[in-house]
Parts: C-alpha cells; structure tokens; sequence
C-alpha cells in the first residue's frame, strides 16, 4: 500500500517578499489561533485511515503562525492518522522568523528550535536564497547570511540532523561571482540537501518591474551549470531538475509528488492527489478560518492525463524515461525524440533509460513538450 504524505499549507508571509504574492503575516495572535484551529478542524474531519510517512508544513512562512499552534497542528495530524514513528516531518522557515512574535536574541530562537524538535519536528526547510546582502535586499528577505548561518547551527545544537537550504539564481543583475560566493557559503553550512531555483516573476510584485533586467537565458544556464558542478563536487547528486542531496538523504516528500503517490492537503488552496484523482480548496483564506471548507472540482485524470505526467515527471529526474513504459505505437517516436538530442549533449542513455544532462535539465519544457505533441488527441 502507498503510505500518505501529508501537505499543511499556510499562505502566510512575515511581509510580502518582492517575488511573490502570498498573503501577509496574521494580523494579531488571534487570527493566527484561528486559522489553526481551523486547521486542525480541517484535519480531523479527515475520512481516510492510510498510514502516513511523510509530513510537510509549507506554502508559506508556516512559522508565522506561532511554534505552539505549529505543534497544535501536527498534534492533530498525529490524532487523525497513524503517522509512522519515522515519518519525515518537515518544516519551512525564514531564518529570522521562528514564531508569531518577534524574537530577540539567540536564546528565544534555540528554544522555539527546542520545542518544534521535540514535538516530532526532524527536518527545517529554510528560504535562504543568497549570501548577498544586496541581493537579499533586493528579495525582501528579512535576514543576514551570517543570522541564516546562526540559525542552522542553533538547529543543530537541539538535535535537527536533516536540513535543506534554498538558494535562487538568474536575478536582476546577479553576477556569477555571487553565485559562486553563495553556492559556497550554502556548503559551508553541511545541509543534508539543497534547493536552487531560478527567479520566477509573478504579475504584481515588485520586483516584477525589473523583468527586464533578468539575466539572458543563456547567463542562467551558466549559472545552474557552474551550481551543478560546485555541488557534485561537494558530495551532492541531483535528483531533480532543482534538488540535490547528500546520499540518502532526498526529500521523500517531494519524491511523493515525483513518483505519483497520494497525498492529502489541508488548508486554503492546498491540492491532493489520490487514485488517478486530483482536488483541491478553494483560495479562500477568510472563509476557510471561519470553519467554511469549500472544496474544487475533483478531476479524475485522463489516460492522456497520466501519459504526460509519466513523461514530465520522469524526465524532471535524474531517474528518466524507458520509452519501453510508454504505449507501443508511441515508443518509436519517443526514443527519435530522444536520441536526436544526444549529438547536443542534452539526453544520454542509462541502462534502456534516456537521462536529460544537466544542460537538457535546463530545456526540459522543450523536450518535454514535443514528447507530449506524440499522444493522440
């Protein structure tokens, strides 16, 4: 039986980053309290007894809400199914924000550290994303590198031993220098896993103003291949088009979403996925504090449906694609597809599997979408 992984999304921000648009920081202790309870609400009127082994607080800045209502919640997870005593249980974080109110001061932060540990809490997620003071200005990130390295060692000082660290490339004017320095400085720490993502501007934000001071395609590239390489170096493989991790030590979670096995997700607009079936909650957050569980449509997934998915996710992975798996009419076109990228070194052959090389990673969408122009409408 595929075990549950468990999805708590909290769409709350400390302040709104220049990137993004999630919603601000609960207003009062009160309206933190009550999107929890409702929450956990939520989460206990769950109809669904599977066994779960994985655990995951994101969506936002979940630490907004408070270290005790974090606790209240996975309390409720815990109540409402059979949690595998070595589930993995993750957290995402600022590195300056570890509760509702402001913290002065190491002591404050090592306790709220203390207390998420031993509620159950063993993997931080933290949004670091540059070592450089003015890039991270220019994010709206409320922290230091050096107060984001003081918070990985307070974690490790209460017992965390798994951490994985974000980092963001291809932004305004960002010089391989930094990249280099930041991609080092992240090493530096010993996560057990990395994230790198490149900038994604959404409509609205402020930084999406400065589009146009976007480094070129070809800059970007650079810039996940030079990544790439420092990281190999260091003992970390890649998994996924933007994951590395030491060995062992991949985000099962993650590799949930990768794999197609079923989850459950808990909160304003968070999706689930389970048998073939895809559903999700309306993106309401007043309503949904209000105990109002407004649930979308459920998509049962077509056979083209499933086809694509097993396509894309597939070549998201270092694992890759057999055209073996896909139906017999399609094999031939996909493995042309595929070999013809060899000669510019953005496919290679593995053991009857075609692999995207990091530089194939970097066009995955291309490849990836001429794979999909093969299946019948």
């Amino acid at each position: 039986m595929n075990k549950l992984g468990i999805y708590l999304h909290t769409p709350f921000c400390v302040r709104k980053c220049s990137y993004c648009d999630f919603y601000s920081a609960p207003g009062s202790p009160e309206e933190a309290d009550a999107y929890a309870d409702a929450l956990c609400a939520q989460i206990r009127g769950a109809k669904d007894a599977r066994p779960v082994d994985t655990v995951y607080f994101g969506g936002g800045t979940p630490t907004t809400l408070g270290v005790r209502n974090l606790v209240r919640i996975l309390n409720a997870v815990r109540e409402t199914f059979p949690v595998d005593e070595d589930a993995e249980i993750t957290l995402e974080a600022n590195p300056g924000d570890l509760c509702l109110r402001p913290m002065d001061g190491g002591e404050q932060r090592i306790t709220a550290l203390a207390i998420l540990h031993a509620a159950g809490f063993n993997r931080l997620s933290f949004g670091i994303q540059s070592s450089d003071a003015e890039e991270l200005r220019l994010l709206g990130r409320r922290h230091s590198f050096p107060e984001a390295a003081e918070t990985a060692a307070l974690a490790r000082a209460v017992g965390f031993e798994n951490l994985t660290l974000d980092l963001m490339y291809g932004l305004p004017g960002q010089r391989m220098e930094t990249w280099e320095q930041s991609v080092r400085d992240i090493l530096s720490l010993s996560p057990e896993h990395i994230s790198c993502y490149g900038l994604k501007l959404e409509p609205g934000t402020p930084l999406f103003a400065r589009e146009s001071d976007l480094p070129e395609d070809e800059a970007c590239l650079s810039q996940y291949l030079r990544m790439i390489e420092l990281l190999e170096a260091a003992g970390y493989r890649q998994y996924e088009i933007s994951n590395f991790a030491l060995p062992g030590r991949q985000s099962r979670h993650n590799r949930k979403y990768w794999c197609g096995a079923p989850y459950l997700g808990f909160g304003p607009s968070a999706h689930s996925y389970s048998g073939g079936v895809r559903w999700a909650w309306e993106d309401d957050r007043a309503a949904f504090t209000r105990g109002i569980y407004r649930e979308k449509e459920r998509i049962a997934l077509t056979a083209r449906d499933d086809l694509e998915e097993q396509i894309m996710l597939s070549l998201r992975t270092t694992a890759g694609l057999s055209p073996a798996v896909l139906p017999e009419e399609l094999q031939a076109g996909a493995q042309h597809i595929l070999e013809k990228y060899i000669p510019h070194g953005l496919v290679r052959r593995q053991e009857g599997r075609y692999v995207l090389t990091p530089r194939g990673m970097f066009v995955s969408n291309h490849i990836i979408g001429e794979l999909f122009d093969l299946i019948p409408d």
